[in-house]
């Protein structure tokens, strides 16, 4: 059975895969494709699961598993899951491989291994990280590697994930942010723009904004401007202060609502403390 090898990811498609990430922290419906893409691109079942009290979550995602055994393990399996109790302990960022949350030996005695884990290629090597474990909520991403791939495999996958973890929490943290601040899910237009201008994203309302909305030209390399006047000083005042140093991929977002339009940046920049996102509207 061929293995995955870090050094197999490109870096077009490590930064597809990062760009996907950035984008699903305003479009939380992406987080489904990023899991497709990260299952494709390594060639195993992964998962995701994540929950906020802001009311942003994911639900179970999943990519690569037979439906028939994810239907088993929520209806049953998910209570008899030998690697969860050590894995949800550790701290956000560590990233954990499947045999220090079990040993081996004692998790081949389980019935979760008889029968959920060896019938789908005997999955159990692997592991994976928390990206969020707090007083918020919970995120977590982890990949299950059959046997035959090997423990070089298993290597590989770990240092994947702590690449991504950086990405993955940072994004979450974002969508959090908008989710709790009522700017994602309740509709609102909003669009990611470098200082230029350039449009990086637009969720799926500011899309239908761009296409139905006399205010706003998109020109030549995607560079959002407007015809509005009352629109056009504020934007370009506060595109011109921003610092695009820190985090190129995320400046502020244009919040605007169906009918009525004002400008009211929306900066996302980071705090003091590595890993932690501080919202200034």
């Amino acid at each position: 059975m061929p293995h995955f090898e870090l050094r197999d990811l490109g870096v077009r498609d490590f930064s597809a895969l990062v760009s996907l990430i950035s984008a699903a922290g305003l479009a939380p419906r992406l987080w489904s494709d990023v899991l497709d893409r990260l299952g494709q691109e390594v060639g195993f079942a992964v998962h995701m699961i994540g929950f906020d009290r802001s009311g942003l979550e994911t639900g179970f995602l999943a990519s690569q598993y037979d439906t028939d055994y994810l239907n088993t393990y929520a209806e049953y399996y998910a209570n008899q899951n030998p690697w969860a109790e050590r894995f949800l302990a550790t701290r956000p960022g560590y990233v954990m491989d499947s045999r220090e949350m079990c040993a081996t030996e004692d998790l081949m005695r389980t019935e979760f291994y008889n029968d959920w884990v060896r019938p789908q290629g005997d999955i159990y090597l692997g592991g994976g990280t928390q990206i969020e474990n707090s007083s918020h909520g919970s995120f977590v991403i982890g990949g299950n590697i059959p046997a035959a791939m090997g423990d070089d495999t298993a290597r590989e996958w770990l240092g994947l994930v702590a690449l991504l973890f950086p990405h993955l929490r940072h994004s979450w943290q974002v969508a959090r942010t908008l989710t709790a601040a009522r700017l994602g899910p309740d509709g609102a237009p909003l669009f990611l723009l470098s200082k230029t201008g350039r449009i990086l994203f637009a969720n799926e309302a500011g899309e239908a904004v761009l296409d139905l909305s006399p205010a706003f030209d998109v020109r030549r390399r995607q560079t959002l401007t407007t015809r509005d006047g009352a629109l056009r000083v504020p934007m370009d005042e506060h595109l011109a202060t921003l610092d695009c140093r820190a985090c190129p991929w995320l400046r502020f977002a244009l919040r605007s609502r169906t009918g009525l339009f004002r400008f009211s940046p929306l900066r996302l920049t980071l705090s003091p403390k590595p890993g932690r996102w501080r919202s200034l509207v």
